[in-house]
């Protein structure tokens, strides 16, 4: 797919697309986002002279940017088969927030213990951006789902486990094209964390127990959302969901 700049602007985590550190943090920036638009497809192949010929960059940063994009499991490298964008099935998306729900109710605690007045403040910046942006008329997936992300990110940003971090950082990046495909053919407020009342008072009390409630909660909602992202030949997301709570 030829990528325009019309569809590789208004990456809502680029901080730095206009003076990147390094060339290949530029290109992992606009394949990211691409990915996520869905400007480049699941299963498309990324074929390194061309896309070295569309960014106007050398293969050496564009292979840097596809080597982490595959560490994140945007991005699937085989010998045989080359560079492709990573295929979406609904097994993965309900595999992915079974170990979410494991993994992100723990960091918040942890988060939580650790949190300054000011980290709090954070929090409370980004659930107001998410419950703003609800409320706006139409809101594009991808920022919504980046807003919703922002706000996970800052409710565990103070999580003390460095390695438990980096697992939800991973997990975190592979939701977010589920997470995008599935708020553009759903509703807007019954899949993003819950950004009103609850969570604020939650914020306002230092209350762990009631935020990992919360979030808990929200997780649980895009479990269901699975049916909306395709299913898997011969098994339904209801089957496997059994499936994973066996295998618990």
């Amino acid at each position: 797919m030829q990528l325009s700049s019309r569809n590789l602007t208004g990456d809502p985590w680029s901080s730095y697309l206009s003076n990147p550190p390094t060339r290949a943090q530029w290109v992992d920036q606009r394949l990211r986002q691409a990915i996520l638009a869905g400007a480049l497809e699941p299963d498309e192949r990324l074929i390194t002279a061309t896309l070295s010929e569309q960014f106007s960059v050398s293969p050496t940063p564009l292979r840097e940017a596809l080597q982490r994009l595959a560490a994140e499991g945007l991005v699937e490298i085989t010998p045989q088969r080359g560079a492709r964008v990573a295929a979406l099935s609904a097994r993965d998306w309900l595999e992915i927030i079974e170990l979410r729900v494991i993994l992100e109710p723990r960091a918040l605690r942890d988060s939580f213990a650790h949190a300054s007045d000011a980290d709090f403040g954070a929090m409370e910046h980004a659930r107001e951006a998410l419950a703003s942006l609800v409320v706006t008329a139409q809101p594009a997936p991808l920022e919504l789902a980046a807003a919703n992300r922002a706000l996970h990110d800052a409710l565990l940003a103070r999580a003390s486990s460095r390695q438990l971090s980096r697992m939800i950082t991973v997990l975190n990046a592979q939701s977010m094209r589920y997470h995008v495909l599935a708020l553009a053919k759903a509703g807007t407020r019954s899949l993003v964390l819950p950004h009103d009342d609850g969570l604020r008072l939650a914020l306002d009390d230092r209350d762990p127990g009631k935020a990992a409630k919360i979030l808990t909660a929200h997780l649980g909602a895009l479990h269901d959302a699975a049916s909306l992202i395709g299913q898997d030949a011969g098994a339904t997301p209801g089957q496997e969901r059994e499936e994973l709570q066996r295998d618990g």
